[in-house]
């Protein structure tokens, strides 16, 4: 069997160039190590009825999702010191969700964690998901993350997480939003990246407001130590995929229900 080529570039995380490797976009061992399939964005825009995206083809991955985007000293570090803690994350988040059953109704959950080390994992999802430059505009994120023992985000960056109820997952760069509040006149502007992989989906919110939609900010994990364990009743709220654009979290029937208004 031939060797798959090798893929060359800039690593998303310390901005090295030279031999990319296949990093997991969330861990391999946090549920992702099934195939996925990626259809045509543009396929995706053109629909007209939102139900047919599970008909779609498109690019697919048999080792789950994610891409080249770190170098294999980054790979092999971050996956070390985070990687573990983040799967048991993970998976205290996927037996709430499946005992919730998709349940709207808020409940605070006792979550046992070692919190820097589950935030600094987020935070090196987002730098695969976006461009090698999203490094060089937020250095300071990337002192946080290659630093195991660092602690406090970066004061104009805050990630926010909820339950992902869907069959979707859905992933975007750095994107931009603006909406008006039709009753103070005033428009809000929001620049965020979004990774949304169940058992849940991120915002990591850049000096903007917090996300449209009722998110638990979780920007104080990165307040603990390294090695600082903790208990924490974490309510956290529920949210669904059926749109491609990112940041909205609305569920199918709302969807439909105001496109029909």
């Amino acid at each position: 069997m031939p060797k798959p080529p090798t893929r060359m570039g800039h690593c998303h995380l310390c901005g090295g160039f030279g031999k990319l490797s296949f990093e997991h976009v969330p861990p391999e061992s946090a549920f992702n190590n099934q195939k996925v399939v990626t259809p045509d964005a543009k396929k995706v825009f053109e629909l007209r009825d939102l139900d047919q995206l599970k008909n779609l083809t498109g690019k697919q991955s048999q080792r789950g999702q994610g891409g080249y985007t770190l170098c294999e000293r980054c790979n092999s570090l971050t996956g070390h010191w985070y990687g573990s803690n983040y799967a048991a994350w993970a998976y205290q988040g996927a037996d709430y969700l499946r005992r919730s059953n998709g349940c709207k109704t808020q409940l605070a959950y006792p979550y046992h964690l070692l919190p820097l080390r589950v935030i600094k994992q987020i935070a090196c999802m987002f730098f695969s998901v976006n461009s090698p430059q999203f490094r060089e505009a937020h250095p300071e994120l990337e002192r946080f993350a290659l630093n195991k023992e660092a602690k406090h985000l970066p004061p104009h960056i805050r990630i926010y997480v909820g339950y992902l109820w869907s069959d979707r997952s859905r992933a975007a760069g750095v994107t931009g939003s603006m909406q008006l509040d039709k009753t103070s006149g005033v428009t809000r502007m929001r620049v965020y990246s979004e990774i949304s992989f169940p058992p849940f989906s991120y915002i990591l919110s850049l000096n903007s407001a917090a996300p449209e939609h009722d998110m638990l900010d979780i920007t104080f994990f990165g307040n603990y130590g390294y090695d600082e364990f903790a208990t924490l009743q974490l309510p956290i709220p529920m949210l669904s995929i059926y749109t491609p654009f990112p940041g909205d979290f609305r569920d199918r029937e709302t969807v439909l229900q105001q496109s029909q208004s």
